[in-house]
């Protein structure tokens, strides 16, 4: 897109006399061939000079057609070339297909099917090639103001106007020209410039916001709670006290201590002798808790912090 402050829209407007309306109207909708008719050619060359080598041979093909017969006044063609071509083509030249085919249609007063076909170009703008997006945007937001002004659609004409403005907001002027003449006679359609905090419709920032927002909320609520459980088994204690012993440890080692220490003589103690000594080891650090097992405390979680950072 040339981006000169003192670029030129080209608006042509076609009076139509009396004779020419009662020859036929030319498949316009609904009687808008009594209107001034706008018609919407690129103010700058859609053919790639250059960056175009990604771009797929078909699609240059299109663009370079669009560009000739749109200048040619060649409406009816281009259009059917374009609806043809759309049928078997990838998404860039569809995306192509539907903005050329859409202004000529527009041109042609298929309003309506005009403005499908550029609703569809709209939606595929991140096709568009990069050499020529500025451009073909351009030119799909043109054609979209032209259209819903015809239409009487006053909502959509000042979206649109507002996306073409918020493009090129130094053709502003040329563009709400543009869209007054489009209007046809006693429309209360109004084309003007919009405020600075006017919104404008999506093109493209699909999908992103949302896209980043539920990945980020994912992974922290999923990553830290089951790594610290299998982890605390490696640096923690025996495998008997996961649960148990550090939930209740001043009273688990009470009840053990008083048998041990009241039967130490006759047999009991023998049979206890396995878990005696054991019990013994884990009542001296539940004794010992405001001097000694404080470090200990603070490792377990402490660890569960480092662990990511180790593994």
């Amino acid at each position: 897109m040339g981006g000169s402050g003192t670029r030129a829209v080209t608006v042509a407007l076609v009076a139509l006399a009396a004779a020419g309306a009662a020859c036929g109207g030319g498949g316009g909708d609904g009687g808008e061939g009594l209107s001034p008719q706008v018609v919407v050619t690129p103010d700058d060359s859609l053919v790639p000079t250059r960056g175009g080598e990604d771009i797929p041979a078909v699609a240059v093909g299109a663009l370079k057609e669009c560009d000739r017969r749109l200048r040619a006044g060649e409406n009816a063609p281009l259009a059917e070339s374009m609806d043809r071509l759309a049928a078997m083509t990838s998404p860039v030249t569809l995306s192509v297909c539907r903005a050329c085919g859409g202004t000529a249609k527009i041109n042609l007063e298929r309003f309506r099917e005009g403005l499908a076909d550029l609703r569809t170009a709209e939606e595929m703008h991140r096709y568009f090639p990069d050499s020529v997006r500025g451009d073909l945007l351009e030119l799909t937001f043109r054609s979209q103001v032209v259209g819903y002004a015809a239409l009487g659609d006053e909502a959509e004409a000042r979206q649109a106007l507002t996306a073409l403005i918020r493009l090129e907001p130094d053709a502003a002027g040329a563009y709400v020209r543009e869209c007054e003449a489009a209007r046809p006679p006693g429309s209360r359609v109004r084309c003007e410039v919009p405020a600075p905090g006017a919104s404008s419709p999506q093109t493209g920032e699909p999908g992103e916001s949302p896209g980043t927002t539920s990945p980020g909320t994912e992974p922290p609520s999923v990553s830290p709670e089951p790594e610290e459980s299998p982890d605390g088994e490696g640096p923690g204690a025996t495998p008997e006290g996961e649960t148990e012993s550090p939930s209740s440890p001043d009273s688990s080692p009470e009840p053990e201590a008083s048998p041990t220490e009241d039967g130490s003589g006759p047999g009991p103690d023998e049979d206890e002798t396995g878990p005696g000594p054991g019990e013994e080891t884990e009542s001296s650090p539940a004794e010992e808790d405001p001097g000694t097992e404080s470090p200990g405390g603070v490792g377990a979680p402490g660890s569960g912090r480092s662990r990511p950072g180790g593994n």
